[in-house]
């Protein structure tokens, strides 16, 4: 999927590389020892962010455990939707506010109260043969393309785990960078402080080798993740409209293949 303007993670993580390049590779050369320590506060922030994940642990693989109880994966789906409309207390609010105010000041004072009105209700079940489906049965067996939605999902984790190894790599050397730069410092000695920030820079180096081989995958997949669960979806009764059209939608497009 191609994105016209950056993520917000992404402009976060672009504004952090430049001060982590500004502050540990185009200081002056000449500056004095004793300001080096300083970078010990950059580095290791600066060699998590750039490792790639953004420290996100990778989603656990999604396995399709959903049985079809004996449904074929070519019987006709039927769906059933009932509405009731009930007269009901609803609840409202109005705003009273000064001139020059609107609704949302500080200044405004809020009104609750509450009215009947007429609320319509949805209610969907669907059925394949001679069985009720739950909604998890329903959208494995009316989404086509669930398997490859899953294969995708795998594929992003999988990359998303490989990039972990040069974060932890980036944390480590980090850490042994800012040993050397504060012991460097405290002795001034300078070729024990310069090879601390080399090793700084190592670390750096190494974490965007991660962010590079992670391409978002991390974030990716938990999103995915989040929607391809069916764990959670198992009434055989779905409310709501929207839900309703969605189910009816698939249904048809399930029928006609």
């Amino acid at each position: 999927m191609l994105h016209t303007t950056p993520s917000r993670p992404n402009v976060v993580v672009g504004k952090i590389v430049g001060v982590c390049w500004d502050q540990l590779v185009r200081r002056d050369a000449t500056e004095s020892v004793t300001a080096f320590p300083r970078v010990l506060t950059l580095m290791i922030p600066c060699s998590m962010v750039l490792s790639g994940c953004f420290g996100l642990k990778p989603p656990a693989p999604i396995v399709s455990t959903v049985s079809l109880d004996g449904v074929q994966p070519e019987a006709e789906v039927v769906v059933d939707t009932q509405q009731t409309t009930t007269i009901e207390n609803v609840d409202k609010k109005s705003s009273t506010c000064p001139p020059g105010h609107s609704a949302g000041s500080a200044e405004c004072v809020v009104t609750h109260y509450t009215v009947k009105e007429p609320v319509t209700r949805t209610k969907t079940t669907m059925i394949a043969g001679s069985h009720q489906l739950t909604y998890a049965q329903f959208l494995t067996l009316t989404e086509a393309d669930r398997p490859q939605r899953v294969a995708a999902l795998n594929d992003n984790i999988r990359q998303c785990k490989r990039a972990r190894i040069p974060r932890f790599v980036s944390i480590g050397l980090g850490v042994v960078g800012g040993a050397l730069l504060i012991y460097g410092a405290t002795e001034e000695n300078k070729p024990l402080t310069y090879s601390g920030a080399a090793v700084a820079g190592t670390a750096l180096a190494v974490g965007g080798a991660g962010l590079i081989l992670a391409r978002g995958s991390c974030s990716e997949a938990r999103s995915q993740s989040e929607d391809l669960d069916l764990s959670k979806l198992n009434d055989t009764t779905v409310r709501g409209a929207n839900s309703a059209k969605k189910i009816q939608t698939l249904a048809d497009e399930h029928n006609a293949r």
